[in-house]
Parts: structure tokens; C-alpha cells; sequence
């Protein structure tokens, strides 16, 4: 059984069927505003005073939006890589239009592999590739250990190392440039496609403050699913135009290329209906047309 947590948005199917287990499913939530980071933490101290019962919400049975018989075929052949499991927690996709699955898998209330479902195989091979070569990489910053992939039926899975069990909040600046000089050129590992420009350097692709983490003491760069090739500095510009969106600062407009680059894919985003709040201050934070 599970309860949905945060209360309102409900983003994270949360274990109640122990207390560390429910601690673990909480530390999920990936904040980046002050006043919700503050009331995440104080909540998640509440819960391991007096259990997941302070969760809100009834208890209801876990929703991941398979069937039964995909869910479990997935479930055994993900546990032939990294051992049995014996609980969940799911994590709800910050871009709804996006179909898949993620979540925590979980042993004894201790995390054993965060684990992502789609529905094609390429993006999770991508993550799987770049952290291969970016784990190993030595520095302040750590990037999840890969564990391994597989398919079950017509489903792509990946599993990689889970964090600390502990609420996450997002790093700053100066860590945000460290690890862009740590871990960048290791990408160049990666396969170049054909058509990319000559001049295009590695990115992480979708290097925002909800992928940088700091966990007790330790900043992790997560989520390379994006990883490939793009105009020097594109990371920077995003993480800059992520910044101020999530602090309702629409900056001024830039020309570069980088900048053009982002405006085109945040309006592509839009088009489909993609998070169409955060995408609309990301394309203001741009210089483009968008919410604040």
C-alpha cells in the first residue's frame, strides 16, 4: 500500500508499510524552491518520529500504470540483475506527456536501485552509456552508478545506483559549474552522430537545478537520458534560464547560439503540451515569449 505525498501534487506513491521505507520514498522529491524544501524537510523528520502515518491521503493500492502481468514480468527480470526487492516507491514524471515509469526500489527500507521504464529502449541505453563513462570519473561531484538494462515484453528498463534515502535540495551555482568541468568531457566517449556540427560540444541536456543534488554532503548530477551533443555552453545558458525561471526572473534577451537552441526546444516542448508552466518561464528566462 501507498500514499501520495506531497499533499496537492501527490507526485510520489510513498510505501507505508514501514517507516524507513516510507523515509526513503519520501527523499524521491525533487524541490528546488525555498518555503516547499523547508516544510519537505520538517514533514520527513515528522514521519521518522512517528511513522508514515502523518502521510496525508488513504492508503491505496500502487499505481504504475501497467498491468498487472507487464509489471510483474518486469519485476522479475529487473530482479535477476540486481537481487529481490521487496517494496516500492514511484515517482511521478515532471513531464506528464512523457510515458514511463520510475521509481525506488527498495530492500529491508533500504533503497537497492532507482529504476525507469519506457517505452523505447534508445534513451535509457543513452543514460546507461554516459554514466558508464561518467561514474568512474574522479571530483566533488558523483553521477549513479549504472546496473544494468533489459526489456520485458514491448517495456525498456534500466536500473542504476540509488541515492542516500535522505530529502534532496538543489545545488548552487559554483558546484553547478564544477560539475560541468568535471564531467563534460568525459561525454566526449559518446557517439557523435553524423550530422552534428563540428564545433558542438558534450551536454548533460537537461542540466537544471531538479538534476543537480545535494544529499547530506554529497552533490549528484542525475538523469542523463538528454546526454549528447549541443552549441558550446548550452548547459550553462540552461542552467542560468532554469535558475531564474524557478525564481520568476525573465531575463533579458541573448543571442547565441545556445540561446536560439533552447528557444526552439522549449517551444517544441510547448507545442506538445509539455509542462506547460515551468516551459513557459523557461522560454521567458530565455528572451522569449512565455509565462513568468
Amino acid at each position: 500500500m501507498v500514499r501520495r505525498y506531497p499533499p496537492r501534487r501527490g507526485e510520489i506513491q510513498v510505501p507505508v508499510d514501514g517507516r524507513r521505507n516510507a523515509l526513503a520514498g519520501m527523499g524521491l522529491l525533487m524541490l528546488c524552491r525555498p518555503l516547499p524544501l523547508v516544510a519537505h524537510h520538517l514533514w520527513w523528520a515528522a514521519v521518522g518520529l512517528a511513522g508514515p502515518r502523518l502521510l496525508p491521503g488513504a492508503a491505496q493500492e500502487v499505481e504504475v500504470g501497467l498491468s498487472g502481468g507487464q509489471w510483474e514480468a518486469l519485476c522479475a527480470d529487473v530482479a535477476r540483475v540486481i537481487g529481490p526487492f521487496d517494496s516500492v516507491a514511484l515517482l511521478g514524471r515532471r513531464q506528464e506527456t512523457r510515458p514511463g515509469a520510475q521509481g525506488l526500489l527498495l530492500r529491508e527500507g533500504r533503497g537497492v536501485a532507482f529504476f525507469k521504464v519506457r517505452p523505447t529502449a534508445e534513451p535509457l541505453a543513452r543514460e546507461q552509456e554516459a554514466t558508464a563513462l561518467l561514474s568512474p570519473v574522479p571530483g566533488r561531484i558523483r553521477v549513479p552508478r549504472p546496473l544494468g538494462q533489459g526489456s520485458a515484453g514491448d517495456l525498456h528498463w534500466a536500473v542504476c545506483e540509488a541515492l542516500p534515502p535522505w530529502p534532496h535540495r538543489p545545488a548552487g551555482d559554483r558546484l553547478a559549474a564544477a560539475a560541468l568541468r568535471q564531467l563534460l568531457p568525459a561525454l566526449a566517449g559518446l557517439p557523435r552522430p553524423v550530422d552534428t556540427p563540428s564545433h558542438w560540444t558534450p551536454m548533460h541536456g537537461d542540466f537544471g537545478p531538479w538534476n543537480l543534488r545535494r544529499v547530506g554532503t554529497t552533490t549528484w548530477a542525475l538523469d542523463w537520458e538528454t546526454s549528447g551533443y549541443g552549441p558550446p555552453g548550452a548547459d550553462e545558458v540552461y542552467w542560468q534560464a532554469a535558475r531564474a525561471a524557478l525564481a520568476g526572473r525573465p531575463r533579458s534577451p541573448e543571442r547565441s547560439e545556445a540561446v536560439e537552441f533552447w528557444r526552439r526546444a522549449v517551444n517544441e516542448r510547448l507545442a506538445v503540451g509539455e509542462d506547460p508552466e515551468m516551459n513557459g518561464c523557461l522560454l521567458a528566462a530565455l528572451g522569449g515569449v512565455g509565462g513568468t
